[in-house]
């Protein structure tokens, strides 16, 4: 794909689509990650997740996008939907150990401590060197 297919794509992602048709091919995927990773980054966080709930509706099965999604729930303190986020990443994709120690961190926060240890653990257990995770 050249350059100015690209950039329509993207164009085509920010605007959910053409004609409100969904969004199917990934270049209009990557557009919407790029749209909520800007918005994140821009510190517009309930923006980013809108945009994040837009994308999952179209990739569904892609547990990098349920971890981000998550990352931004638990910043606008919405805990639960953190929890459900990075629950749906490790069940995508249990070899995740970011995922794991990330879904520690919601249920640290919302007061389940075994589930967190629990998920700490795995994180450990999937990738010793993960640093964060020997704190917790």
């Amino acid at each position: 794909m050249n350059r100015a297919e690209r950039r329509r794509q993207e164009r085509l992602a920010k605007k959910g689509a053409t004609g409100g048709a969904p969004v199917s091919t990934e270049a209009a995927i990557e557009g919407l990650q790029s749209q909520a990773s800007e918005q994140y980054r821009l510190g517009r966080k309930r923006e980013a997740l809108a945009t994040c709930r837009r994308l999952l509706s179209h990739a569904p099965d892609r547990p990098d996008i349920h971890a981000f999604a998550g990352m931004v729930s638990l910043e606008v303190d919405d805990v639960p939907g953190a929890i459900r986020l990075y629950r749906r990443a490790v069940d995508l994709r249990p070899d995740y150990p970011e995922a794991h120690y990330n879904l520690g961190n919601a249920y640290k926060r919302s007061g389940r401590g075994a589930d967190a240890a629990a998920a700490y653990e795995t994180a450990l257990e999937q990738r010793p060197d993960l640093g964060p995770a020997w704190h917790n």
